[in-house]
């Protein structure tokens, strides 16, 4: 079978037309056209960007192949036409088998084609040619940069002879598909302290934070990404998220009260970029733990600092190991000591409190997170991170030493 012209090496981007009768793989044509996607999608359905456009090629053109060896006959071929997610580039892939092993050095060449259906014809916009050797095997691979548009719409892939460009072995065509990636937002961990919470634990009336987190498993970005939730007795609060890129985890801060008193159900929702995911968790009212005990409190040789009408205040961390490495550089260490600002114990008895600073180039974050009940304190955790990626990070537990 011959091309329109013919096609020596890498024949660039000229365009070939292949006079191939559709009726000859109409097997191939019509599996094709079915899954091929429709209109556009509502503005409510999930963003979505073009992936690739893909076929499966097994089947060879009427009168095809032309040679009985099979290794110029192809088995199967699949051909790819990738598309970059954030540049929208697009990218020539093709994976080919033979039915057998090459024979002959050189013994042919792979020619792959990508273009536009017209009528019965696929008019070739973009090719590669890959040479085929007895050492190179069944197997072979192509991928190369073609013109950037989103029309390609057919694929060609023939073995032909090495030295008479316009003998063909064997043939196939089909028709790509188009596949479209999308946000798959997926709610997460709910921790408290650290912890995951299959169930929320909550103290009526006190309203109390939760870390969760939101996962990406989509192909796509998601922007403006917010959780809220729902539920009888339940408040959540609306929390913004943000971007969450394809493969990411962000764990941000959600409020939730229990105003009600009888055990029920919390569903968290996270939506972003027109895609929603959802988690449902019991929530059991608890009884509130005794009120922390007034006096000086004590963590190890670390740790000082005093409850006064139900506040941590005067919280200070002594000598604690600061790690400074910015990014190629080795670490290096300091030892440092910190405070925190003055925080009300809620009625709960969790503490998880944050405190920013920043004054031109100089800023901090500082965490403070523990359980306090009585005269103890446990699962503390004090966290400090500023300018220079220097970092301290202690756990801690504290009791009441004195008045």
């Amino acid at each position: 079978m011959s091309s329109a012209y013919t096609v020596n090496g890498r024949s660039g981007f000229r365009r070939t037309t292949w006079r191939v009768a559709v009726m000859g793989v109409a097997g191939v044509v019509v599996a094709s056209l079915l899954p091929a996607l429709g209109d556009a999608p509502a503005s409510a359905a999930p963003a979505r960007k073009l992936a690739e456009k893909r076929v499966t090629l097994t089947k060879s053109i009427a009168g095809m192949p032309e040679s009985a060896e099979p290794g110029r006959q192809i088995e199967r071929a699949v051909v790819r036409v990738i598309y970059d997610t954030a540049s929208g580039e697009p990218s020539l892939n093709a994976e080919v088998r033979l039915k057998g092993q090459p024979q002959r050095n050189p013994d042919s060449e792979i020619l792959v084609g990508i273009g536009t259906f017209a009528g019965n014809d696929c008019q070739i916009e973009a090719t590669d040619v890959l040479g085929v050797w007895a050492a190179d095997g069944r197997d072979h691979s192509l991928w190369e940069g073609v013109p950037r548009t989103t029309t390609y719409d057919c694929a060609v892939v023939g073995v032909k002879a090495h030295d008479d460009p316009g003998t063909y072995y064997d043939v196939m065509i089909g028709k790509l598909v188009d596949r479209y990636v999308s946000p798959n937002l997926v709610v997460g961990k709910v921790e408290v302290l650290g912890r995951n919470q299959k169930q929320l634990r909550l103290v009526r009336g006190a309203t109390q934070v939760h870390h969760v987190t939101v996962r990406n498993r989509g192909g796509l970005d998601a922007r403006g990404v917010t959780i809220s939730g729902s539920g009888k007795g339940v408040r959540v609060k609306r929390t913004k998220v943000g971007r969450v890129r394809v493969g990411e985890a962000v764990t941000v801060r959600v409020p939730i009260r229990l105003t009600g008193g009888r055990t029920t159900k919390a569903r968290l929702r996270v939506a972003g970029s027109g895609a929603t995911g959802a988690r449902v968790l019991k929530v059991r009212p608890v009884a509130a733990p005794a009120r922390p005990t007034a006096g000086s409190w004590r963590g190890g040789e670390t740790f000082r600092f005093r409850v006064q009408n139900g506040r941590i205040t005067g919280f200070r961390g002594i000598n604690m190991r600061m790690t400074c490495q910015p990014p190629g550089q080795f670490a290096t260490y300091k030892n440092v000591s910190l405070g925190f600002p003055k925080v009300k114990v809620p009625r709960h008895g969790v503490v998880d409190a944050v405190k920013k600073y920043r004054k031109g180039d100089v800023w901090y974050t500082a965490h403070l997170r523990a359980r306090i009940a009585g005269g103890k304190l446990v699962a503390g955790r004090y966290r400090y991170v500023t300018a220079g990626s220097c970092s301290v990070s202690e756990g801690f537990t504290a009791r009441r030493v004195g008045r």
